[in-house]
């Protein structure tokens, strides 16, 4: 049986200081494959050069028209940019997200809830409503996204097992590694009360974090 592959196409950074304020805001972008699918999560700041996008993406023999379905944490400007590159794939996104109407035009599938997705190796199966947490360890091929409002109305972590380890695409709820040993809340939230229970909640189902705005890292316990 053919297993989820992972690969970094952007890594993320965050550059942010008292006196003057942001100085880069680049987000992770992510890209699973399975069989002939093609995955991207998140996407790049819209005020960058989209050639670099492109570029990574042609390194690994892919072009924007080759990804299937493009996945987002959350719809902050910083993570959407771009989209336009990939006019021909579905997005997947909270229906709660105030920036849900840049996609008004677009093929897309808002999720209401937390929700499990099949990946098949062609095709993506549901989503299918998730009352309770899934075994994370037993997810297979599936795709886990788990509602995480705070950040945004609608932010999502996306859990996969890869590998048999709990990769946790958890968008800005941990902007980097350093904010993840800090348990730092992020800036620019709706609603700072729930993330420290999602922080929680995350330290203690995964093995690797990709954050919103830096390089994947091991959780040690």
């Amino acid at each position: 049986m053919e297993h989820i592959k992972f690969a970094a196409i952007q890594h993320g950074n965050i550059d942010i200081s008292s006196d003057k304020g942001v100085q880069d805001s680049r987000p992770s972008c992510s890209l699973l494959q399975l069989g002939s699918m093609n995955i991207l999560i998140d996407l790049g700041h819209p005020q960058e050069d989209p050639a670099g996008i492109i570029e990574e993406l042609k390194s690994v023999g892919l072009t924007p028209a080759d990804i299937q379905y493009i996945f987002f944490t959350h719809l902050h400007p910083d993570h959407i940019g771009h989209k336009n590159l990939f006019s021909q794939s579905t997005f997947v996104f909270h229906k709660d997200e105030k920036m849900a109407f840049v996609f008004k035009n677009d093929k897309k599938i808002e999720l209401s809830e937390s929700s499990i997705f099949g990946l098949t190796g062609n095709s993506l199966a549901g989503p299918m409503k998730a009352r309770t947490v899934p075994d994370l360890k037993k997810l297979g091929n599936s795709i886990y996204f788990h509602h995480c409002p705070g950040h945004t109305p609608g932010s999502m972590t996306i859990f996969i097992n890869i590998e048999n380890k709990i990769h946790a695409f958890v968008g800005d709820i941990f902007l980097s590694e350093e904010y993840f040993k800090e348990m730092k809340l992020p800036g620019s939230t709706w609603d700072e009360a729930p993330i420290p229970a999602q922080m929680e909640f995350i330290k203690a189902n995964a093995d690797i974090i990709i954050p919103g705005h830096g390089r994947p890292f091991n959780v040690k316990r």
